[in-house]
C-alpha cells in the first residue's frame, strides 16, 4: 500500500466517521407517504404533518380538530450513492474474496470520468400538536435530523484500487472535488394558518394562507472547503502535494449547542373543481440563516518530492519520513455562517374517484448549500383508498439532489391512529439499487369527519347548502 493511497483513504475514512457519528438537523424534512408517494404526498398532508411542506394546508376544512405525534413509531432515513449498487457491493467486498486487476478495472470503468456522490438524510419527530381555534389553525412542533453530503473525483478511487501503474508512467493526476459536509441540530417550529371568504359558487372552494417561523439550534457543522492535489511517478518514485481546508464546530463536544438561526416557511392554498382539485404554493426556509459561534478553521498541505520507492515493508514509517502535515491557517472559535436549504414547493392533488388520489410536485431548489444543490426535483404519486383502514401509495420521483426514485408505502388508520410506512429504491431496483429511502411516520389525529362522510366526494355548492340530518363538517376558520 503505497503512501498516498494511505493519505487518501485516511481522509476519507475521517470524513466518513465525523460525517456518520453526528446528530442532526432538520433540514430536509422526510415523511413515509412523501417517501412512498414520489415526493407529491404534501397536498393531501393534514394536522401537525403539514410543517416543512405547506404551512397553509392546516387551515383546509378537512383538517382534523386536534393532531399530535412523539418520537415513538417515527423515522425517517434516506442513503444513496451514484456508483456502488447492493450488488456490486456484495460482489466487490465478499468475504474472503480477493479483488484481482480484471475486478479493479471493472470498478474503475464504471466511474470513468464522473465523480462518486453520496448523500445521507436522517430525520426524527419528536413532539408536535396541532389545534383550531376561532381564528387561527396552529401547529408547534420540535424535530431533529442529518444532512450530509460527500464527493469523491474517480482518480482517488483509482488510486486506492490499483495504485500507481505501469501504464500512466509520467502522467500527472489531480483530485480537486473530493470533500464532505454534514449539517447537525433541532428545529422548533410554531405555525399558523387561516382560511379566506370565498365565492360560494366561484372557481375557488377554498382558499387558505399560512406560516411556519422556526428556531434552529446547531449541535454541528463540518466542511471540507477545498480537497485538492496531485500526483505523478516516474521509474518507481512517486512526488505529488495535497491541501484540504476544513471548517467545523467543535466536534470534540457534541452535546452542546454551537450555533442557532432562525427560518421562515410560507405558503397558500386552494381547493377547486367542487374541492376535488387541491394546489399549493410553498417557500420552504425562505429566511435561512445559521450563526456558528465555536467554529475552527484549518489548512492542511503536505508534499513528496523525490520519495523513495514505493514497495516498501513498511508503509507508516514512510509516511512519517516524507510527509510534514503544515498547519498553515488556523482560526480558533469564530462565528460562522451558513445557510439551511431553500425550496420552492408546488403541489397539485387530484381526487378522480373517491378512492383514488393523484398527485404531483415540483420542488426547485433556490440555494446550493449543504442539503441543496439548487436544481428541481419532480415527483408523481398515486394513493388508493377503497380500503379506509389500508391506504396503497406509489411514486416516482426524479432530479435535484438526488436520482431516479420508485417508491411504494402503506398505511394503518385504526380511529385517530395513523401510522405510514414508505420505502424506495433509488438509482436501481432490488440488488441493483444504488440507494434506499425508509421511513414510519404515527400520528393521532381527532375531529375528522365520520368515516363515511370522510370518503365522500365533496358535495357540489348547492349540496352544501342543504340541512344534513347527520350534521356538516367543522365551519372555516373566521
Amino acid at each position: 500500500m503505497n503512501a498516498l493511497k494511505f493519505v487518501s483513504l485516511g481522509i476519507i475514512a475521517i470524513i466518513l466517521v465525523v460525517s456518520f457519528s453526528v446528530p442532526g438537523q432538520a433540514f430536509n424534512v422526510m415523511h413515509a407517504r412523501s417517501i412512498s408517494m414520489g415526493t407529491a404526498f404534501s397536498t393531501s398532508a393534514r394536522g401537525v404533518e403539514v410543517v416543512g411542506w405547506n404551512p397553509s394546508y392546516l387551515a383546509f376544512r378537512d383538517n382534523p380538530a386536534f393532531s399530535f405525534t412523539t418520537p415513538i413509531g417515527n423515522m425517517n432515513f434516506r442513503l444513496v450513492n451514484d456508483f456502488f449498487s447492493l450488488q456490486l457491493l456484495g460482489d466487490t467486498f465478499e468475504e474472503g474474496k480477493y479483488l484481482n486487476e480484471d475486478d479493479k478495472q471493472e470498478i474503475i470503468d464504471l466511474l470513468e470520468g464522473d465523480d462518486w456522490e453520496l448523500y445521507e438524510d436522517f430525520y426524527l419527530p419528536l413532539l408536535g400538536v396541532s389545534f383550531n381555534t376561532d381564528y387561527v389553525s396552529m401547529a408547534i412542533t420540535a424535530d431533529v435530523g442529518q444532512t450530509m453530503d460527500f464527493y469523491i473525483s474517480d482518480e482517488i478511487l483509482e488510486l486506492a484500487f490499483q495504485g500507481y501503474g505501469f501504464n500512466n508512467q509520467g502522467e500527472l493526476k489531480d483530485f480537486t472535488t473530493d470533500g464532505g459536509r454534514a449539517y447537525g441540530g433541532a428545529r422548533l417550529g410554531w405555525t399558523v394558518a387561516r382560511q379566506f371568504d370565498v365565492a360560494p359558487d366561484g372557481l375557488i372552494n377554498e382558499l387558505v394562507a399560512g406560516a411556519t417561523f422556526s428556531y434552529n439550534l446547531g449541535f454541528f457543522f463540518f466542511d471540507v472547503l477545498r480537497s485538492e492535489g496531485s500526483y505523478r511517478a516516474d521509474d518507481q518514485v512517486l512526488e505529488g502535494y495535497g491541501l484540504i481546508e476544513i471548517v467545523n464546530a467543535d466536534t470534540a463536544d457534541l452535546g452542546s449547542i454551537k450555533g442557532n438561526g432562525v427560518g421562515l416557511d410560507l405558503g397558500i392554498g386552494a381547493k377547486m373543481l367542487n374541492n376535488r382539485l387541491t394546489v399549493g404554493l410553498g417557500f420552504i426556509n425562505i429566511v435561512n440563516e445559521m450563526t456558528w459561534n465555536e467554529v475552527d478553521r484549518r489548512v492542511y498541505s503536505y508534499q513528496v518530492d523525490n520519495a523513495p520507492p514505493l514497495n516498501l515493508t513498511d508503509p507508516e514509517e514512510w509516511f512519517d519520513e516524507n510527509f510534514t502535515l503544515v498547519d498553515s491557517l488556523v482560526e480558533d472559535n469564530v462565528q460562522y455562517t451558513t445557510n439551511m436549504p431553500s425550496y420552492l414547493n408546488i403541489a397539485v392533488g387530484y381526487r378522480a374517484t373517491r378512492s383514488i388520489l393523484l398527485s404531483g410536485t415540483w420542488r426547485h431548489g433556490l440555494n446550493e448549500t449543504i442539503g441543496n444543490n439548487g436544481k428541481p426535483r419532480i415527483g408523481a404519486g398515486i394513493e388508493f383508498r377503497g380500503i379506509p383502514f389500508l391506504p396503497l401509495r406509489a411514486g416516482v420521483a426524479a432530479g435535484g439532489r438526488g436520482k431516479l426514485a420508485l417508491g411504494a408505502g402503506f398505511g394503518l388508520y385504526f380511529g385517530p391512529w395513523r401510522t405510514d410506512i414508505g420505502f424506495a429504491f433509488e438509482e436501481g431496483f432490488m440488488t441493483d439499487t444504488k440507494g434506499m429511502q425508509f421511513g414510519i411516520n404515527t400520528t393521532f389525529m381527532f375531529g375528522f369527519p365520520d368515516e363515511e362522510e370522510f370518503r365522500r366526494l365533496p358535495p357540489s355548492a348547492s349540496e352544501r347548502n342543504r340541512p344534513s340530518s347527520r350534521g356538516t363538517r367543522r365551519p372555516p376558520n373566521r
